[in-house]
C-alpha cells in the first residue's frame, strides 16, 4: 500500500503563490480558506506551510463525531456532513493548517465562483459554511494517478510528492537524504518534509 509524503525544497521557493492560486482554482475553497500557506520570512526565505497528513495525527483522536480519520492510504480527511464545527480539531493542530469554513463570502452579494461552487457536484469542491477544511493531498487527483495541484502547478520544481515506501521515489530518496519534518519532537510524525 502506497503512503504519501510530499518535500518541500525551501531553496527552490520563490513565493510566488502558484501553489496556493492552483490550490484555491482546483478545489474551490471559500472566501479566505487557504489549504496551503505560503508566507516570507525574516531571513528572506519562504515558510510553506500545508497539513502535515500526520501518521500520529491529534486531529483525528480530538473529535467527537469521527468526521476526521486516517484513511487506508495515510491520508487525514473529513466528512463535512458528520462534523459539526466545534473546532476542536482545529486548536488540535500544531501546524494550524485547518480552518473553519466562514458562513459567508467577503461581500453581501456572492461573487462569481461562490455561485459556482454552490452548484457544483464533485466532493472536493463542496465546502459546507461552519465545518472543518484543510489539505488532503487532492486526494481526488492522487486517486487518479494525478500529483497535488500544488506540486504540478509549481513552476520552480519545489513542491516534490510521492509513496514514501518506495525506495525508488524521489520522494523516498530526498528523505533518506535528510529532508526533515516540521515539529519533529512533536510525535506527530510528518508526512511533509522540507529540505
Amino acid at each position: 500500500m502506497s503512503k504519501y509524503a510530499m518535500v518541500i525544497k525551501t531553496n527552490l521557493c520563490t513565493g510566488c503563490q502558484t501553489c496556493s492560486v492552483a490550490c484555491k482554482m482546483e478545489n474551490l475553497t471559500l472566501p479566505g480558506c487557504s489549504r496551503t500557506i505560503v508566507r516570507e520570512q525574516l531571513d528572506a526565505k519562504w515558510e510553506v506551510k500545508t497539513c502535515m497528513q500526520c501518521d500520529n495525527p491529534p486531529c483525528v483522536s480530538i473529535c467527537p463525531t469521527k468526521a476526521t480519520w486516517k484513511n487506508d492510504i495515510g491520508i487525514i480527511v473529513i466528512d463535512q456532513d458528520k462534523c459539526i464545527g466545534c473546532g476542536k480539531c482545529v486548536s488540535a493542530c500544531p501546524y494550524q493548517a485547518r480552518h473553519i469554513n466562514p458562513k459567508s463570502g467577503y461581500f453581501k452579494k456572492r461573487l462569481p465562483f461562490e455561485e459556482v461552487s454552490l452548484k457544483i457536484k464533485e466532493n472536493h469542491r463542496i465546502h459546507k459554511p461552519t465545518k472543518v477544511d484543510k489539505c488532503d493531498f487532492c486526494l481526488h487527483r492522487i486517486s487518479n494517478n494525478k500529483l497535488p495541484m500544488c506540486v504540478e502547478a509549481c513552476p520552480t520544481g519545489a513542491r516534490i510528492f510521492g509513496d514514501m515506501e518506495n525506495s525508488q521515489s524521489e520522494v523516498s530518496k530526498l528523505i533518506t537524504k535528510g529532508a526533515t519534518p516540521s515539529k519533529p519532537e512533536l510525535g506527530t510524525k510528518p508526512k511533509v518534509f522540507y529540505i
